[in-house]
């Protein structure tokens, strides 16, 4: 068993999808199951769309927050440097900073 490491999850997080993830795999082998997963079809390759629209939100927060504000974020998501963050957790700080402008 492997325990999942996902960027910008406490470990509580991380122990849940890693039960859930084994649960959902013992029961596919408890009851013979056999499912086209498009998760792990997909896991591991790149999606230019989602890539491109990321960097492209990237730059954005890059021009309109502080070093201070990404300080905050950095620590708050356990990363070194923004571009470390998900595309999705990029795509959710650009949106709060399209709508309510810039705040922590």
């Amino acid at each position: 068993m492997r325990e999942a490491e996902q960027k910008s999850c406490n470990k509580v997080q991380n122990l849940g999808a890693t039960i859930t993830y084994i649960r959902r795999y013992l029961y596919l082998i408890a009851f013979d199951i056999v499912e086209y997963d498009t998760f792990d079809a997909v896991s591991g390759k790149p999606n230019n769309n989602t890539n491109s629209n990321a960097s492209q939100e990237l730059d954005f927060l890059r021009q309109k927050l502080t070093a201070e504000q990404i300080a905050v974020i950095t620590n708050r998501n356990k990363v070194n440097d923004i571009s470390e963050l998900s595309p999705e957790i990029i795509s959710a700080y650009a949106r709060k900073l399209k709508n309510k402008g810039p705040s922590n």
